[in-house]
This record gives C-alpha cells, structure tokens and sequence, in this order.
C-alpha cells in the first residue's frame, strides 16, 4: 500500500510478546497469560461461553508465532453437543472504537478452507478471512476478505444482507501468507492485496466503529496493525469530546441509582441461573428464583426474598430458560420454563406446576432454542397472555401459545437471529 501521512495513533495485536502457545479467551482451556496481552485493547466477541474459543497463539504456521482459528480442532461429541452452528466464525477486534479515519493492514493465510454457518450468520456463508471496519455491531460492519479459492471482495453487511461493493478474481492458495491493506478516509475505501491495489471506491453507509479481523475457516493471522492520520486523531478527538459533554449533561437529568438492599448468596448451593420478580406476591419488594445446578433434596427450583428466606422449593424441569408471566389477577407473576423436552408454567406463589406440554407435540418441531422471549399481547386482551417459542439460531420455525399452553398458530420465518 503506498505510504499514508506520519500516524498518531496505532495499535497492533500482540502476536509477538505471546510467547507461549496456547488458547485466548477460552473458559474451558484457559491461557491466562495470552489472555492478559489482549484484554486490554482487544475483544473476541463471537466466543460462546460454554464452548472452546478456536482461537489460539502457536506456531503452526511455518514455525512463525501467529493467531490460529483453529477450527479444524473439532471432535465428533462436541460438535453433536453443541450443534454445527456454533463453530464457523471468530473474530478478533478492538475493545473501543478506533479512529474513523483507519489504515489497516494484516497478514493472513488459509490453512483449511472447509466452511458453515456461523453463531450470528446463517444467510451467506463462503471460506472469508479479511479486514473488519466501522463495526456497529456484529451484524453491520465493513470487510475487506479473500474469499478462498480466487476472489477479493469488500462487503458492507446489513444484518442478513450481505451487499458487494466491489469483487476482483484473485488466485488463492492455502498455508501461504497474503498482505491485506484497507484504507479509509471519509467515505473513500481503498484497497490492496500484497500491496496491488484492487478496489478504489465510496460508501457512505457507516461512519465509525470497532475494527480488526474476522475468519469462518480455519486460518493463520501473523500480523494485525491499525493506524491513523494525524487529522483523523484530531477529529476523532474533538467529536469523542463533544458526545462526552452531551452524556454528562444526560446522566445528570437522570437520577443516580441507589442500592436498597444487598442480598449475601455465598453460603447458597451452586446456581445455574437466577430471576428476579414478583413471583410470590404483587407490591412490596421482588423475590428471587433460583434454578439449581444439580438437583438439591430432590429439588430443582427455589424461591427466595430480598432477607434470602426460602419461600417455596420445588421439582420442576430443568428450563435452558424461564420468564415471568404478565400478573395474574391478584397481583402475582407465574413462571414459564422452556426445558429441553418439555414447555411448562408453574404457579409463582407455590411452585406447583399448573400446565405442561411436551416439546415433540409442537407441530413439525424437532429442537427448540434457548432463550424465552417476554411475552406478547396477540389476542388484544388486556395483559399479554402470548408465549412465542423458537426452532433456535438456525432454524425458521415458530409457535405460538396461550396461557395455558395451547397451541394457537405457528409458522416459518427467519425469526432465530433476532
């Protein structure tokens, strides 16, 4: 790329101070010392809590010390565990927004270009690895990408839209290094492979956002580098100023929150998840429910006040997820679980399970996804009394349920990605 304006700003990854190989930001083969290279100017944000990162320092790239998007490092459990969805995507990308203004430059390789859907992209799938720029968020950004085996394309993504601002033939090769350079200014966008120019051309979509690097195949990136003009750093500076004073005079027509109450969980046995509401009673302070990790005297649920005394225990389905109905007629919110097999509603005041409803009797249902959404007034009634549930993040269907779990329509629509 040809030489740019003496930089104020920059920031690159630091592949090179990572002197051990291992995982980055994985719970379940933690690195901490990789970990504390990147946390402070770098963020993963495609990586599922509960499976591994797939991204990892090594030197399995020619011997050269690099960020490995290690997805071919699958077994058979874990992918039937976890759903193919989950594994086709990574990213790795600044922890605040950079400069608007941007050069970015990286150096990247293929190792395997065997490809499928992402965690949050399930539309438009082919083996990408390139540059991420003005990231809104993970569903509208810019990038830059080779896509294996011969291309070179800039994106602008708009959720499930994928749209071609500019696509070049480029002969592609795995296990060999390419230089990719994105420049931007303003509106302009230029772009180079190994320092050949391939797109000149404007977009005026989106002005700023976080920037990095992002694969859905396994790849190598041995060098990552941002950096920004001395005008953009001016300018960056000035507006960044400006959206300050405007949030403090904000936060100061907003009172400050006040803690009311604190409530010591520590001698509490291990919790999977909690919910707080006015479960048991309408009026006064909210109650807390608890789903236990591990069943607990035979026990799956627990409901507590604010002063952690036990209101009610009991033995109902494990849900990945549970809401609160809207109240009932006395005041008091009732509970609706969506477990693995089975969809139920429990009484808020006792525990007792009042309807059920197995999963398999939904019609052409085969899974369901994770999170419960609140629920919704489709009846015009005067609460909403409405529960829809979801295939998942892949999946088209949904169904739509009464207060007392009766199916009232369903249908298909790509509703999983939000």
């Amino acid at each position: 790329m040809p030489s740019s304006p003496a930089s104020v700003w920059s920031l690159r990854a630091p592949l090179d101070a990572a002197k051990l190989d291992g995982m980055v930001n994985c719970v379940l083969d933690p690195c901490p010392e990789n970990d504390r290279l990147f946390e402070a100017d770098w963020e993963t944000p495609l990586i599922w809590k509960w499976v591994s990162s797939k991204i990892k320092v090594d030197t399995f790239f020619h011997g050269r010390r690099a960020l490995h998007f290690c997805f071919e490092k699958r077994t058979p459990p874990e992918v039937w565990k976890t759903n193919w969805t989950l594994w086709y995507d990574a990213a790795l990308v600044t922890r605040e927004d950079p400069p608007d203004d941007l050069d970015l430059s990286a150096e990247v390789a293929f190792e395997e270009p065997t490809t499928g859907y992402g965690s949050d992209n399930n539309t438009f799938v082919r083996p990408w690895i390139g540059l991420v720029a003005r990231m809104v968020d993970l569903r509208r950004y810019y990038f830059f990408a080779l896509e294996y085996p011969n291309q070179v394309v800039l994106f602008r993504r708009e959720d499930d839209t994928w749209l071609e601002l500019a696509r070049r033939t480029l002969d592609l090769d795995v296990f060999t290094p390419y230089r990719l350079d994105l420049r931007i200014r303003g509106a302009r966008f230029e772009g180079f492979v190994d320092g050949r120019p391939v797109l000149d051309l404007s977009d005026y979509a989106y002005a700023s956002g976080q920037a990095g690097l992002r694969a859905n195949c396994t790849a190598f990136i041995t060098d990552l580098q941002l950096s920004a003009p001395v005008r953009a750093v001016q300018a960056f500076s000035i507006r960044k100023g400006k959206e300050a004073d405007e949030l403090a005079v904000l936060r100061a027509q907003v009172p400050a929150p006040v803690v009311e109450q604190e409530v010591d969980l520590g001698a509490s046995v291990a919790v999977h998840n909690m919910k707080c509401g006015p479960f048991a009673r309408a009026g006064g302070p909210p109650q807390l429910l608890f789903r236990y990790a591990e069943p607990v005297d035979d026990c799956t649920y627990e409901l507590r006040d604010l002063d952690n005394r036990t209101i009610w225990k009991a033995n109902l389905p494990p849900a990945k997820s549970c809401i609160a109905t809207a109240p009932r007629e006395d005041g008091h919110c009732d509970i609706f679980g969506q477990a693995k097999d089975t969809l139920w509603i429990a009484d808020g005041r006792t525990g007792e399970l009042q309807v059920s409803k197995a999963v398999r009797d939904l019609p052409d249902c085969t899974k369901l996804g994770d999170q419960v959404d609140t629920p919704l007034n489709l009846s015009g009634g005067a609460t909403p009394e409405e529960f829809v549930v979801k295939e998942g993040a892949d999946g088209l269907r949904l169904w739509v349920l009464d207060r007392n779990l009766e199916l009232l329509w369903h249908a298909s629509a790509p509703s999983g990605m939000g």
